[in-house]
């Protein structure tokens, strides 16, 4: 990722957001190294090997932990975001298991998106009733068929979506079922494998999606 960032021109991070603690997920100690983020947003406190690492390195560059639960609201400069899981008084399991993944919401003005890390369909029904309305959606687990179901998506309501998963990936994600399932919806689907870069844009008043330049 800091090849990307670079180029991008970026040599500053407000804050980082780990999902969860399974080791695909935690991998964020270049990011730290290289970019000094302000702030570490996670889940849950857990003893894993890969987040006690991860906690070494942001102490020794002076990042700021922020744990997040369910519930919790703040501003983030010009945006707000919203905590929608993990719930309050769970534990972290050893390891990591995907419904534990924190699920943020971020509003700017009339325009919002939704970033559900790996949650399963439990996760989901539990959303279903919270309205978070969202566009774009970045599509759970990397299109595993165990996330983002009909309702859910009928919830979220997403005029387009993003799944992130390499073309050649050992995990079989991005599941024929998982795009046929936002086709039916009528959600444009974007495929990190297929397109590659997806850039989403929120300007308060609409959304736009750009696939970079091959």
């Amino acid at each position: 990722m800091s090849p990307y960032f670079w180029s991008r021109g970026t040599r500053r991070l407000h804050g980082v957001a780990i999902s969860h603690l399974l080791s695909d997920h935690v991998g964020m100690r270049s990011i730290i190294e290289n970019f000094r983020p302000q702030e570490l947003w996670y889940r849950l406190e857990s003893p894993t090997p890969e987040s006690v690492e991860l906690a070494a390195t942001a102490r020794n560059f002076g990042v700021a932990f922020r744990p997040r639960v369910a519930g919790e609201a703040f501003d983030f400069g010009s945006v707000q975001a919203s905590v929608l899981n993990p719930r309050v008084g769970e534990s972290a399991a050893n390891p990591a298991q995907d419904d534990e993944s924190m699920l943020l919401r971020f509003q700017f003005r009339e325009t919002s998106a939704l970033l559900v890390g790996d949650a399963h369909r439990r996760t989901g029904s539990l959303l279903e009733g919270e309205n978070p309305r969202a566009d774009p959606l970045k599509i759970g687990h990397q299109g595993r068929a165990t996330s983002s179901s009909p309702d859910f998506l009928q919830a979220v309501a997403s005029q387009f979506a993003v799944v992130s998963a390499g073309y050649y990936n050992t995990f079989r994600h991005q599941q024929r079922n998982i795009m046929k399932r936002c086709a039916d919806w009528g959600i444009r689907t974007y495929r990190t494998a297929l397109a590659g870069e997806v850039r989403s844009y929120l300007d308060g008043e609409k959304v736009t999606a750009q696939t970079a330049p091959h």
